[in-house]
């Protein structure tokens, strides 16, 4: 948890770590007072507070494996970056994408499988970026695994996220889920192919 000190001599909250606040992040405006500073800086305390509390009450989090597509229903132009802010997968418009996700009680332990749930039919909801439609994919959920294959027929860039993927759960199921995306693209065949051959090239050159 982040602690804010105020410095009077440099008129700025300090955290613990030397970061100095000489603006209030909420207004971007200069502090007007120490008052408005250590308010800001308790309801910051608060805020962390509650979202520990919350990533405490976690049962699993959910853990993506590396996404595939069915053999001849299309291809991945671009896989997960592991160094972006969020994970995101480009495919073909009509592939038929396959994921496999992990229910893990330690999110850094990929041994940590979550199997005490029974085998049962697992819904992802997805939410289109740009129009807010939802949609579902359905799996399988086996001894802490999901299984998914999910045609991908609408265009578009459609997320995966924590708020999404609660919302259809029982309170006390509540999974932790870092945002995901998958890039739904309409393109030629033909191009597809070029693009993919490029990436295999840049690949093979090390690139």
């Amino acid at each position: 948890m982040t602690e804010l000190t105020w410095n009077t001599e440099k008129y700025a909250l300090v955290s613990a770590d030397g970061t100095e606040f000489t603006n209030n992040p909420e207004t971007g405006l200069l502090w007007q007072s120490e008052d408005e500073a250590l308010a800001f800086a308790q309801s910051e305390t608060e805020y962390q507070a509650e979202q520990k509390k919350v990533e405490e009450n976690y049962t699993a989090y959910v853990v993506f494996d590396t996404p595939a597509v069915a053999a001849d229903s299309g291809v991945i132009l671009q896989a997960p970056n592991p160094e972006a802010e969020f994970s995101e997968t480009t495919v073909t418009l009509g592939s038929t994408l396959q994921l496999t996700a992990k229910l893990l009680k330690d999110k850094e332990n990929p041994e940590s499988l979550l199997t005490s749930v029974a085998k049962d039919l697992f819904r992802i909801p997805v939410q289109n970026e740009s129009t807010g439609e939802q949609d579902l994919f359905a799996g399988i959920l086996e001894n802490g695994v999901i299984t998914v294959n999910a045609p991908m027929t609408k265009a578009g860039y459609w997320e995966v996220n924590e708020e999404l993927i609660n919302s259809k759960l029982a309170d006390n199921f509540r999974l932790g889920l870092d945002k995901t995306v998958f890039a739904v693209v309409n393109v030629d065949a033909s191009i597809a192919a070029t693009l993919t051959a490029s990436e295999l090239s840049t690949e093979a050159a090390g690139v």
